[in-house]
């Protein structure tokens, strides 16, 4: 195979559809192809002979935490622009690659938002069918309003539930207690999972001494529960916080009263 000489080299990696810079043993940028250059709003040729932390520190930053990755910020004549880079060390100096990504990046960002905004707008969680914490809230605050304006009775109850000795509150577990839950509350109770073992029901046209009640039952039914993990069978326990609406209380103030 005929090595090539140095002047098609040189247009094989200018024609390259990635930027490329060439480094000496000092880090002085010896050649820069004319994609490099455009990439970071560079005048071609601009680069050779300069140090290229000094010459490209000014028109683009590494970002932090993100090996590789580099930022160019936007000005009157081009968009921001993402570049990945990767390094190779050659003879007496080393090579830099740089690929474009920034519709990599825009179509990641725009993932990560509807992702955010689609578990911001979930009301169901996924492990037992109860109400997640957000819809709990949802449903809280208009209770607690009409508490204020007509006294109406209502309670709020935390149930923590933990495996006895080396059992584990695994998926399966929560699901059996979320089936518990809805067969013993009533249609207008509202339950929900708010963490992983922490569940929240909120008792309308209910007062604090029949919420203590309720504890004391649901205690008794979740006790009776046999579940098993890894060929063990254990009994769950499980620790409650009851409240009742008083004069003042708001959302916020009954949920820390119940915890």
């Amino acid at each position: 195979m005929q090595p090539l000489n140095a002047n098609l080299a040189e247009q094989v990696l200018g024609a390259a559809p990635v930027g490329i810079v060439v480094l000496d043993a000092d880090r002085n940028v010896t050649w820069a192809n004319a994609l490099l250059h455009s990439f970071i709003g560079a005048e071609n040729g601009s680069l050779v002979g300069k140090n290229f932390s000094q010459a490209t520190g000014p028109l683009m930053q590494r970002v932090v935490g993100q090996e590789g990755l580099y930022y160019v910020a936007a000005d009157g004549k081009r968009s921001e622009r993402w570049l990945q880079c990767r390094d190779q060390n050659i003879d007496r100096g080393a090579a830099k690659y740089f690929v474009d990504v920034t519709e990599l990046r825009r179509v990641q960002a725009l993932q990560e938002k509807i992702a955010g905004q689609l578990q911001e707008l979930a009301t169901i969680d996924p492990a037992t069918g109860l109400f997640t914490a957000r819809a709990m809230m949802q449903n809280l605050e208009p209770l607690v309003s009409r508490s204020r304006r007509y006294s109406n009775p209502l309670s709020v109850l935390v149930m923590v539930v933990q495996g006895t000795s080396a059992g584990a509150v695994t998926p399966q577990v929560l699901l059996a207690v979320g089936y518990m839950l809805k067969d013993q509350l009533r249609w207008a109770d509202v339950i929900s999972r708010v963490e992983y073992n922490r569940f929240i029901i909120i008792l309308p046209e209910t007062g604090k001494e029949a919420g203590v009640h309720l504890a004391n039952k649901l205690s008794t039914q979740v006790s009776d529960l046999e579940v098993n993990f890894n060929d063990t069978s254990f009994k769950l326990d499980t620790a409650f916080g009851v409240t009742g609406w008083e004069k003042g209380n708001d959302s916020v103030l009954m949920l820390r009263k119940a915890n």
